[in-house]
């Protein structure tokens, strides 16, 4: 929704602008009602990001319309401003304008159509200046997150990436598992967004998710793993950093980051490989595992948690869920059949793992 402030010195002007047309179905909402130029810049002053576009009286005591918008542009907050006027006078136009004006409106021509065409020109101004800051601000941090993985120089800073958080940080690395048979790669960052604005990536594969602690990073890492896995079949390894104090540090951690999730030894290699080619076998379990790849169970556990943040167990369930989806998806089996084929030894346990990974039950799995 696009936020409206609507500010006049008179009540009926005010109901008349809340009633004269559906705001919602518009896509706007009006976020306060305030009668003079002072309550306004008290309100703007507080509650900025809450403001897209004000409607707003020239004519009102205390602090007109004109000293409002320049009393907010002295404290460098610029509102996209509409202003409203009971009468036509040059000298207020002029003024209005050169203060920020995005258009001006006579009271007695002020009607629907008008109206909503003004908010709409105006908010289509402003998504298409956000499209196009957002496109600049994904170069910059695509171009910052590129040099220091590939260890080259860049004149773009930290600063320029536009994050809404402030060092110091943490950084969660997320690195996506099977990335080339993923189809909707796009929807990966979709997800991502929904939990937070500050990250960078690289070509959908590697995420680095800046957080401000670890209790936030463990959180959304929760949240990730369910809506990846459920929404479009994605596992992926994370690894945390420590502290960054630094954007010199920043740079640093980010390499040895990627390159960490590159280097994935041959244990781990050798343990997946194992899984993906028994994971239909009910006995496969950590110590058989162990056995194949010549370590004890305590070391394989303990490595393979350290390297991809997950537990063998939760790697097994999730390459058997992900084999039941497509078993859902492209037959008629029941469900202990499906269990039988992928690994589970009863239906039951399969009920409470699938619903585990996905929130839903195999057969309402099925029919969505």
């Amino acid at each position: 929704m696009t936020k409206i402030l609507l500010v006049d010195d008179e009540p009926l002007v005010i109901v008349t602008l809340k009633s004269l047309l559906d705001w919602e179905s518009y896509g706007f909402e009006i976020v306060a009602a305030l009668s003079n130029g002072d309550e306004a810049f008290n309100y703007i002053s507080h509650h900025k990001d809450n403001v897209d576009i004000m409607l707003c009286d020239v004519d009102m005591p205390i602090l007109n319309g004109i000293e409002l918008c320049e009393k907010l542009i002295k404290n460098n907050m610029i509102i996209k401003t509409i202003f409203l006027s009971s009468y036509s006078n040059f000298d207020y136009v002029r003024s209005a304008f050169q203060n920020g004006a995005y258009d001006y409106i006579l009271k007695s021509e002020l009607e629907e159509t008008k109206l909503i065409n003004t908010l709409l020109s105006l908010d289509n101004t402003k998504k298409n200046n956000s499209s196009n800051n957002n496109k600049k601000v994904h170069e910059y941090r695509t171009n910052y997150f590129v040099s220091a993985i590939e260890n080259n120089t860049s004149s773009i800073s930290f600063k320029d990436c536009k994050f809404s958080i402030e060092l110091p940080f943490n950084i969660l690395f997320i690195k996506i598992n099977d990335f080339d048979e993923i189809n909707n790669k796009k929807e990966i960052i979709n997800i991502i967004e929904e939990e937070t604005k500050n990250f960078f990536y690289n070509n959908y594969n590697h995420f680095a998710i800046l957080v401000k602690n670890i209790d936030k990073a463990k959180n959304i890492i929760n949240r990730l793993s369910s809506n990846l896995w459920n929404y479009i079949n994605v596992s992926f390894d994370y690894k945390l950093s420590n502290k960054i104090q630094n954007e010199s540090n920043l740079k640093i951690e980010l390499k040895n980051l990627y390159d960490s999730a590159h280097s994935n030894s041959r244990l781990i290699y050798l343990s997946r490989k194992y899984i993906g080619e028994n994971f239909k076998n009910t006995n496969l379990n950590l110590s058989l595992i162990a056995k194949e790849v010549n370590v004890s169970k305590n070391h394989l556990s303990r490595e393979y948690s350290k390297e991809t943040g997950e537990t063998i167990v939760e790697y097994i369930s999730k390459i058997r869920i992900k084999e039941a989806k497509k078993l859902l998806e492209n037959t008629n089996l029941k469900t202990y059949e499906i269990a039988e084929k992928i690994g589970f030894s009863n239906s039951e346990t399969f009920f409470r793992t699938f619903k585990k990974y996905c929130g839903i039950t195999p057969k309402q799995y099925k029919k969505r």
